[in-house]
C-alpha cells in the first residue's frame, strides 16, 4: 500500500547538493531532510532528471525515454540506425514510442526508494512544509506602504512625456492618491527642457501635483554632494549620475538619479512613452506563485492591437497594484493567499519563506502594446504555453514572429527570487 501511495502521489527532486567522492561515487545530500546517500554517477542522472513534480512512473517513463535516444545515438549499425529513424518520426509525429514494463519498474522502483528516503519530496509534503514554515511570520510593521514617488526619465520626447503624465495623473487624482513627480530629463537643448518643463508644470497644477524637475545641471550638483559626503570618487559618482557620452544609451544614469532621490522611501518608476490604461490579463489565476525562475512572464501575440483593448479597467489603482505586494515578506503572502504554487520553488527562496526580514524588495506589472522587441529569435527560446501560442496557428505564426505588439505579464500573483545555489 505504502508503494502504491507513492507512485500516486507528484514528487521531485528539490534542494540537494552534490560532492564528487573517488572511484566515481557522488554524496548526495537533501538540505530539507538533512539526509546522505551515496549514487553511482548513472543513479544520480536519474534522481536529478526528477526536475518537476510527476508522478514516479512518469518520471521512469521519461527517464527510460531519454536514456534510449542517449543509448540509440552510439549505435552504429544499421538497427541503430533504424531505431533513430523511428524515433525522429515519432517526435514529428508527437507519437511516443512503446516502452519496455519490465525496464521502467526497474526504475520506478529505485525512484520510490528514494522517495521513501526523503530525496524525492512530494507535492503535498513540500506545500504543507511551506505553510507550516509561512505560518510563523509576522507581517512588518516598520514599512512605509504608500508610495511617494513616481519617477519618469526622459530624452527629447515631450509629446511621449506629456500623454505619459497626464494619464498617470488621471489615475492617481481619481484615487485620490498624491505622490510627488520626479521627472529626470536628459535632452540635449536647454531651450526645449524649458519648454517641457512649462508643459508638464501645467498638468501638474491642474492635477495638484507637486513636481521636481531634475536636469543634467542639477544632476552635476548632487553628483558633487556625492563625492562630498559619501567619499565617492568623483568620476564614478558622475557616472552614476550622468552617464557617458561615450555610450549611446544613459538611461540607467537617470533611473539611478530617480533611486537616489527616492532613497528609503516607497517609489515607482515608468517609462515616457507608457500610458496608465490597465487591462486584465488574457488569463488569471488567484493562486500566489512561488517562483525561483528569472523570466516568469507568459506572452500573448497581438499583430492588430486590438485583442486586450476593450479589457480597460479605470476602476483600479495603479499605485495600489504595485502596494499590495511591495514590503511584504513571501510568509506573510502566503498566509493572504492560502496554499501556493510551488511549481517553480527552490531551495534558496524556500529557505527566504521563514525569515521576517526577508521582503519584496522590487514589484512589476505586465505590459500590452509596442514592445519595441523587433527581433524574433528571442521568441524562439520561449517555453509553455507562450510558445505553443506562438506556433500552433500557422496562418498566424509569421505574423506573430514579427509584431511587436503583444501583451507580457503573469496569470498570477508571483514572488520571485533568484539564486543559483542553496545558502
Amino acid at each position: 500500500m505504502q508503494g502504491q501511495a507513492y507512485n500516486e502521489g507528484k514528487h521531485r527532486v528539490f534542494g540537494v547538493k552534490t560532492i564528487p567522492l573517488e572511484n566515481g561515487k557522488i554524496l548526495i545530500h537533501s538540505n530539507l531532510t538533512n539526509k546522505s546517500k551515496t549514487l553511482t554517477s548513472s543513479e544520480l542522472q536519474m534522481i536529478l532528471s526528477c526536475k518537476i513534480f510527476n508522478t514516479l512512473e512518469k518520471h521512469a517513463q521519461k527517464y527510460y525515454q531519454t536514456y534510449k535516444q542517449i543509448q540509440l545515438k552510439s549505435y552504429k549499425t544499421l538497427l541503430g540506425k533504424f531505431f533513430r529513424y523511428l524515433q525522429e518520426y515519432a517526435n514529428q509525429e508527437n507519437l511516443e514510442l512503446p516502452i519496455r514494463n519490465k525496464e521502467t519498474e526497474q526504475i520506478r522502483q529505485k525512484l520510490q526508494e528514494w522517495a521513501e528516503e526523503g530525496f524525492l519530496v512530494s507535492q503535498q509534503e513540500l506545500r504543507d512544509k511551506v505553510i507550516e514554515i509561512a505560518s510563523g511570520v509576522e507581517p512588518r510593521k516598520d514599512f512605509q506602504k504608500s508610495i511617494r514617488f513616481l519617477g519618469i526619465p526622459t530624452k527629447n520626447r515631450r509629446e511621449l512625456l506629456t500623454r505619459c503624465v497626464r494619464s498617470y495623473l488621471k489615475n492617481i487624482s481619481k484615487h485620490d492618491r498624491s505622490p510627488v513627480l520626479h521627472i529626470v530629463d536628459d535632452s540635449d537643448d536647454e531651450s526645449y527642457v524649458d519648454r517641457s518643463r512649462q508643459t508638464i508644470a501645467k498638468i501638474c497644477k491642474e492635477y495638484q501635483t507637486e513636481l521636481l524637475w531634475i536636469d543634467r545641471e542639477l544632476r552635476h550638483k548632487l553628483a558633487a554632494e556625492m563625492t562630498k559626503t559619501t567619499e565617492t570618487p568623483k568620476d564614478i559618482a558622475r557616472f552614476a549620475l550622468l552617464g557617458d557620452s561615450r555610450c549611446s544609451l544613459q538611461t540607467g544614469s537617470s533611473r539611478n538619479t530617480l533611486l537616489l532621490l527616492a532613497a528609503g522611501q516607497p517609489s515607482i518608476q515608468v517609462d515616457d512613452d507608457t500610458q496608465c490604461k490597465i487591462i486584465s490579463p488574457p488569463a488569471s489565476e488567484e493562486t500566489l506563485a512561488l517562483s525561483s525562475q528569472a523570466e516568469s512572464h507568459r506572452y500573448w501575440w497581438d499583430p492588430n492591437g486590438s485583442a486586450f483593448g476593450k479589457r480597460h479597467q479605470e476602476q483600479i489603482d495603479y499605485l495600489g497594484l504595485h502596494e499590495l505586494f511591495l514590503g511584504k515578506q513571501p510568509g506573510s503572502l502566503i498566509q493572504q493567499h492560502g496554499e501556493p504554487d510551488i511549481q517553480q520553488l527552490k531551495g534558496p527562496l524556500f529557505k527566504q519563506i521563514g525569515r521576517q526580514e526577508t521582503h519584496n524588495a522590487i514589484s512589476l506589472v505586465g505590459a500590452y502594446g509596442d514592445s519595441g522587441m523587433f527581433r524574433h529569435w528571442q521568441r524562439l527560446c520561449l517555453e509553455g504555453d507562450s510558445f505553443d501560442r506562438l506556433v500552433t496557428n500557422k496562418s498566424a505564426y509569421e505574423t506573430s514572429l514579427r509584431t511587436r505588439k503583444f501583451y507580457r505579464g503573469v496569470v498570477q500573483p508571483t514572488y520571485i527570487t533568484v539564486h543559483s545555489v542553496w545558502q
